[in-house]
């Protein structure tokens, strides 16, 4: 009796096993891609809501400290779409570190630099930010005539 694995078992064990590689890579891109592009649709989202109720207080944290901000100082949204990255703010000095979007590759927006006023409004009447996935998915913050936005997933 001969032990051991004949070449031809091993030719099929490799085959079976390329075949079941071939069907759950592109299933498993597919997630990896709706999840970065998710990821990236709601960090931005939270930013701008975050944004927004700092602008309506007054006041924002940097460092653990709370600090009262004028008018001349006020926060912003800079949005860099041909480094698919953004950074918040204050005047013209950065807040915070630059957040460049992983597996964004197209990032577009109505305006360069978004602004809320005291009440909560932004300084985009209408339009959306797109953000487009490396597979072609993409997603929208969209802004409506009154300075509210939105936010969520375009395709499914």
């Amino acid at each position: 009796m001969q032990k051991g694995l004949a070449t031809l078992e091993i030719v099929f064990a490799v085959l079976i096993i390329g075949l079941l590689m071939s069907a759950t890579i592109p299933a498993v891109q597919n997630v990896t891609d709706r999840a970065a592009l998710d990821y990236e649709t709601k960090n931005l989202y939270s930013d701008l809501r975050r944004l927004q109720a700092t602008s309506r207080s007054g006041t924002f944290r940097n460092n653990g400290m709370g600090r009262k901000f004028s008018v001349d100082e006020s926060l912003a949204m800079e949005l860099s779409p041909a480094a698919a990255s953004y950074k918040i703010v204050r005047g013209i000095e950065p807040v915070g570190q630059t957040h460049h979007m992983q597996n964004i590759t197209n990032f577009t927006a109505p305006t360069e630099r978004i602004v809320f006023d005291s009440n909560g409004k932004s300084n985009v009447n209408s339009g959306a930010v797109t953000l487009t996935s490396e597979r072609g998915r993409t997603s929208k913050i969209v802004f409506d005539s009154v300075g509210r936005f939105r936010g969520g997933r375009a395709d499914e």
